[in-house]
């Protein structure tokens, strides 16, 4: 449980403060080229000025009549200096600087808790006195830190954070712990410290001071849900409320500055805390519709001052439409895998429209597809999720399958191999679930062409369909794709082996009358003989047809990856008859099979030796 805990602490503190020093450092990158912009715009004023008519009246000189000497040229101006790999010393100042001052800023948070605790259980002090001591504390930092940011604006700004965390954490603590507020006065002053926080960082503009400010207001019911600490058990309800006391007020400010890195810090701490502080499964559908209104607004609430802005979205908004509905998955999943299996595919269906809707809502007013991708990933990955909860587990690969398939085929058009890739990742997990199914069940399963049977043809069919219409419309796929039509050809032709691997010895056993709990080998009872005889020999069979099924179409269509996999087929069918048919079938099957597979490759081979002299050679590099 402790490893647990000290990974959770690791994401919370390693990912805040990457994406800060990240965009601290792009800022800085910015500032600099925003500098050299204004200079070289000055530098073409004055020289505009300069080249321009003394009078207005006046003709500019032409230039044949003003003479030129290089006395008169402008000074030459150094080029640029070329970019260069970040040096050592560098790296350690980012370190040194930067890193250990976010992490140290968080333990100073986090021993003020523990600090406020210890005299809190000892008795040393009163309820009152820590909470005021706490607060004068806080502004203390604030204080100390306001002038440290005139010599080491770093520094400082930490600082200032801290301050704010540190008294965030003595009003909270006064009220839920202590006792000391009431709590007409601590709600409030908290939403107070919430806002101050933000409007802090904005009046600083500085990013740090904000997610400082928002990581001490998460501090206390984090580290009550990792160690056992009493007197911080709160009802789903409180927790909910608690939670969005702290994100909306914090995110409605930090979202009009464009602030990425204080939203995705607000979306994993809200998620983490709800996950670790385990309210049980008991909320009910009230607690989880607003759990899921709270995540549904921190991640959509950007999108329409990202939509009226000119040019690409950066990375760390992007993060935030896609993170958010995976940290309300990860939080909903206890409740949602109890709850009524219809009940939560609709929800999940609701939510599923809500970003569609945002995402044709973007589509229609934004030239670019960046905002628009994680907006119709969010919505598959919610219908995906409620299919599986209202479809079953027995029939989730099947309705995965059609999904992806029906992905794939919306995406056959220019600029939508966004939704051609979404298939993608939803027919890949379908199929190896379907491939987790039909690996266990080389035996028998039941009942020849039962409705498992027919429910996993379904997901082969989507993947046989995928990579023929992909191989049908070559031309817009990208360079990454180029070969997805075999890749799902391949996968189509082993799951249909495996199935037809299966299904032959429901058959054989349907011919034989038999009904065997244990499964069949050669060395059992003569009626387990005759049925695992029988299999193999109908297994060879099924194969056999399915390669000359194979070898028809990619005759038909021209294909050469059809035709050698074919060939494929065929050779691991005569492998199988060479090591397993031969010595473990009777004389019977071994002639039988032995003269079936013979005769198909003779046929094959005299198609093959035909063919030229009819047609013409064949085109090797036909697809």
């Amino acid at each position: 449980m402790w490893l647990l805990g000290m990974a959770v602490i690791g994401v919370i503190l390693v990912l805040p403060l990457w994406a800060i020093a990240t965009i601290q450092r792009h800022s800085r990158a910015l500032d600099v080229l925003g500098k050299r912009i204004r200079e070289l715009e000055a530098r073409l004023a004055h020289h505009s000025l300069e080249a321009a008519p003394a009078r207005e009246g006046d003709a500019a000189p032409s230039p044949e009549r003003v003479p030129f000497s290089v006395a008169d040229a402008p000074p030459p101006t150094a080029p640029p200096a070329p970019a260069t790999a970040r040096p050592a010393a560098s790296l350690e100042q980012l370190v040194g600087g930067v890193w250990l001052q976010n992490v140290g800023s968080v333990l100073l948070l986090v021993g003020a808790f523990f600090m406020i605790l210890w005299g809190y259980t000892t008795g040393r002090f009163g309820p009152g006195v820590l909470v005021a001591s706490g607060v004068i504390a806080g502004l203390g930092f604030i204080w100390r830190g306001d002038r440290m940011a005139r010599s080491v604006p770093g520094f400082g700004h930490a600082l200032i954070g801290v301050g704010l965390g540190a008294i965030y954490l003595s009003l909270y603590l006064g009220r839920f712990t202590l006792h000391a507020l009431p709590a007409a006065a601590a709600l409030p002053l908290l939403a107070f410290v919430s806002m101050a926080s933000v409007a802090v960082g904005l009046h600083y503009r500085v990013q740090a001071i904000a997610v400082l400010g928002m990581i001490g207001a998460f501090v206390p019911q984090l580290l009550a849900g990792m160690l056992p600490l009493r007197g911080f058990s709160m009802t789903p309800a409180a927790l909910l409320g608690y939670m969005a006391l702290v994100d909306l007020v914090a995110f409605a400010l930090a979202a009009r500055a464009g602030w990425s890195a204080l939203d995705l810090t607000a979306l994993i701490l809200t998620a983490v805390t709800w996950i670790v502080a385990d309210p049980q499964v008991g909320w009910g559908w009230g607690v989880q519709i607003g759990l899921a209104a709270l995540f549904a607004l921190l991640g959509l609430a950007p999108v329409p001052r990202l939509t009226a802005t000119a040019g690409r979205v950066g990375n760390g908004a992007l993060a935030v439409i896609a993170v958010a509905p995976l940290c309300l998955i990860a939080s909903s999943w206890p409740y949602l895998a109890y709850a009524n299996a219809r009940a939560s595919a609709a929800f999940m269906v609701v939510l599923a429209v809500l970003y569609m809707v945002a995402a044709l809502w973007v589509d229609a007013r934004r030239h670019e597809r960046d905002l628009w991708r994680p907006l119709t990933a969010a919505a598959t990955l919610f219908l995906t999720v409620a299919l599986q909860r209202g479809l079953g587990t027995e029939n989730t690969p099947m309705a995965w399958a059609v999904e992806g398939a029906v992905l794939v085929e919306l995406g056959l058009a220019p600029t939508r191999s966004w939704l051609r890739w979404l298939g993608y990742a939803v027919l890949l997990p379908a199929g190896i679930w379907l491939f987790c199914v039909l690996v266990p069940s080389s035996g028998a399963r039941g009942v020849f062409l039962d409705a498992h049977a027919i429910r996993d043809l379904v997901v082969i069919a989507a993947f046989t369909w995928t990579g023929f219409r992909l191989g049908a419309r070559r031309e817009l796929l990208g360079r990454d794709e180029r070969n997805a039509p075999e890749a799902w050809g391949l996968a189509a032709t082993g799951l249909l082996m495996m199935w037809s691997a299966v299904e032959v010895h429901d058959l054989a056993r349907t011919i034989e009358g038999a009904r065997l709990p244990e499964p069949e080998s050669a060395g059992g009872t003569p009626l387990h003989q005759r049925v695992y005889t029988l299999s193999s020999a109908l297994i060879s069979a099924a194969w056999t047809a399915q390669a000359l099924a194979t070898f028809a179409l990619g005759w038909l269509r021209g294909s050469a990856f059809l035709r050698w996999v074919g060939m494929g087929l065929l050779g691991t069918t005569t492998l199988k008859f060479l090591s397993l048919d031969l010595q473990q079938v009777d004389v019977f099957w071994r002639f039988l099979t032995a003269i079936a597979v013979g005769a198909v490759l003779l046929a094959i081979s005299y198609v093959y030796q035909r063919r030229p002299r009819a047609r013409g050679p064949i085109d090797p590099s036909a697809p």
